[in-house]
């Protein structure tokens, strides 16, 4: 915040972006309801308060804007096991770990908290593709091109199906089914290897001999 505000004074910018991160990560590792969220939310209105005030000193118009709002999710949706278990979902191996082959994959799912997007190669199978997700619990709506369409969410690049979680559930991008062919990236921030979104990432198991090193370092 305080290069924000020198970069205002200093350069005079037509357009200033701040990204602010105490609503974010804090809130997916703790859940949005609670004390750890009130004391983000506090600490928040702390930082922002000279920022704001510098704006407005500037006769700035200040936007502020969200992608995303967090609430509670507790129950994992697995899309790619599922498709894998149908035959529709291929791997490959390497080191004895598993690693999705989207080449030859008939249909897989690319995750995002709480929508996902299904590509599927052949036009044949979307119905199969289609009856595999709306059987899952969690699943609230399998949306195809007029679904879609009136989510604003026939581009291009959309899969063919796009899946939208019910309010209590999450999509995992996981394809494995056995977790000792888990690929190395499994366990590992490691966002541009992993084909969807990973929450799970933001834990790590106090037993483990890595995090006991990061409390005592």
């Amino acid at each position: 915040m305080i290069i924000a505000q020198h970069i205002m004074e200093r350069c005079d910018p037509d357009l200033t972006l701040v990204y602010v991160p105490h609503l974010d990560y804090d809130l997916q590792r703790h859940g949005p309801s609670g004390s750890p969220a009130a004391a983000a939310a506090a600490r928040l209105d702390a930082v922002l308060s000279p920022l704001l005030d510098a704006a407005r000193a500037r006769g700035a118009t200040v936007v502020a804007l969200s992608e995303y709002g967090i609430t509670p999710a507790a129950r994992p949706v697995d899309i790619n096991r599922a498709l894998r278990s149908e035959g529709l979902l291929h791997v490959y191996t390497q080191a004895d770990m598993e690693y999705l082959d989207p080449w030859t994959s008939r249909a897989f799912a690319v995750a995002d908290h709480q929508v996902a997007h299904v590509y599927v190669a052949d036009p044949a199978d979307l119905a199969a593709v289609r009856k595999v997700c709306a059987a899952l619990p969690g699943v609230a709506e399998v949306l195809d091109g007029s679904g879609k369409a009136a989510y604003g969410l026939d581009h291009p690049r959309a899969g063919e199906l796009v899946l939208v979680a019910e309010t209590d559930a999450w999509f995992t991008y996981y394809y494995w089914l056995d977790d000792a062919q888990a690929p190395d990236f499994a366990r590992l921030v490691e966002i541009h290897r992993k084909p969807g979104y990973d929450p799970a990432e933001l834990f790590f198991d106090p037993a483990a001999p890595s995090a006991a090193r990061r409390r005592d370092g």
